[in-house]
């Protein structure tokens, strides 16, 4: 089983200091829409099952990056929420880095990873997410724990339109730096594990 996780677009935070009031009314709009970037390389769903959050802000990510695709609104990929905590006047990253980390129970959150995971395990089949970029942080966590590898496009904390890819580990040679998957090897070490694992 392999998930491919896409990141959804959403509107850059504002330049300058916010005050409470003024965040929780911007955290309300972060997911609701977004400007499309140029260069977006759309993929194709094949028979891949299709999940998206249901913020209007991954179903309009999910038609551009999966144009083909017949989507399934599921709310267990619902972004983490986000509300102020404390006071005073902070910059806009400082209170979503606050937000973050105490908006939703980490127990809550961790659950709704789980059952996620769960369903996804007892079906074993590909699947492309949609979702939200502290949700997805969370989700490749939990996976991780799972026995999944990640392969991502980016470097650093997630941001919107990236690519995950989650892989079992023993779907890779895990031989060199490259740790290619064996459906595909990119290098002398995994093409002979392939060989030897599907011979």
């Amino acid at each position: 089983m392999k998930l491919w996780i896409l990141i959804s677009g959403q509107r850059a935070l504002p330049k300058g200091r916010l005050d409470a009031a003024a965040f929780e009314s911007l955290a309300a709009q972060l997911l609701e829409g977004f400007d499309t970037p140029e260069g977006l390389h759309p993929m194709k769903q094949g028979e891949r099952r299709l999940l998206v959050s249901p913020h209007p802000a991954a179903l309009q990510s999910a038609a551009l990056l999966v144009p083909d695709g017949e989507a399934e609104v599921e709310p267990l990929l619902d972004e983490l929420p986000l509300r102020a905590f404390g006071g005073g006047v902070l910059p806009g990253w400082l209170w979503l880095f606050r937000a973050a980390r105490r908006a939703e129970s980490r127990e809550a959150a961790v659950g709704r990873c789980e059952t996620l995971l769960d369903r996804l395990g007892e079906e074993e089949r590909d699947c492309i997410l949609v979702t939200h970029p502290l949700f997805a942080a969370l989700l490749m966590d939990r996976a991780r724990l799972r026995g999944f590898a990640a392969q991502r496009s980016g470097l650093g904390a997630i941001k919107p339109w990236e690519r995950i890819l989650l892989s079992r580990r023993d779907e890779h040679c895990g031989g060199c730096q490259h740790n290619c998957l064996l459906s595909n090897p990119g290098c002398p070490i995994g093409r002979d594990k392939a060989a030897r694992s599907s011979g």
